[in-house]
């Protein structure tokens, strides 16, 4: 049995991959992931999928509260994660603390000046989103800012995930036009692709994926 198997790295994934092309008449291989579409291709054909339901953001929530998290950060873990206990350990998570502070003032610094975030790409993100997972958990925290103005825009605000936020985004979301949010959105989910692209190169560590999410982020200010 294989937990969180979408993080293999690119040996290990094609170890696997000779071992599934001849299993022993007797062995059942058990590959458990959240991220289905990282799973390289040669090895889902040799698989048989099967899919769970999972847990609702609000149940998340729900359960993370009852282990005495506080309202806003078991909203934002359960955006981030389906996995409870895996959310009970982010929120444990010096790094990850940090990465919400980081992410949340880069936003503020992308919406004000552009030199400035350049900046502060250099010296903050660059700094603390050094590995690819650090990196795509880095662009999901941003990529739930800007789905925040999404819902704004469509009076859903009771959606909206940084309630302590609620009223500068409220600001924001009256200067943003549908079509700029949506580009905003677009880069995210530019990065978050590529980022996986790269991650199943051997030539292409953390640092690359880091400056490649900072480079789309740097065309969000044009």
């Amino acid at each position: 049995m294989i937990a969180d198997a979408d993080k293999m790295s690119v040996g290990a994934a094609n170890s696997l991959l000779k071992f599934l092309e001849e299993p022993s008449a007797d062995t059942v291989a058990i590959l458990m992931t959240e991220q289905l579409q990282r799973i390289l291709p040669t090895i889902l054909s040799r698989c048989q999928v099967i899919s769970f339901k999972p847990l609702s953001p609000e149940n998340v929530k729900r359960k993370l509260m009852e282990q005495e998290l506080e309202p806003q950060l078991a909203s934002v873990i359960a955006h981030i994660t389906q996995n409870v206990e895996a959310g009970i350990e982010l929120s444990h998570d010096e790094w990850f603390v940090q990465a919400q502070k980081i992410v949340v003032k880069l936003y503020e610094v992308l919406k004000l000046n552009s030199l400035k975030a350049m900046l502060y790409l250099q010296t903050d993100w660059f700094t603390h989103f050094k590995e690819r997972e650090q990196v795509d958990r880095g662009l999901d925290l941003l990529l739930l800012i800007y789905k925040d103005l999404l819902y704004i825009q469509l009076d859903k605000k009771d959606f909206v995930v940084f309630q302590n936020k609620l009223k500068e985004f409220e600001t924001h979301a009256l200067h943003l036009s549908p079509r700029r949010l949506a580009e905003h959105m677009g880069c995210i989910l530019e990065a978050k692709k590529e980022a996986d692209v790269q991650h199943e190169s051997t030539a292409v560590d953390g640092t690359a994926c880091a400056e490649f999410a900072g480079g789309i982020m740097i065309c969000m200010m044009l």
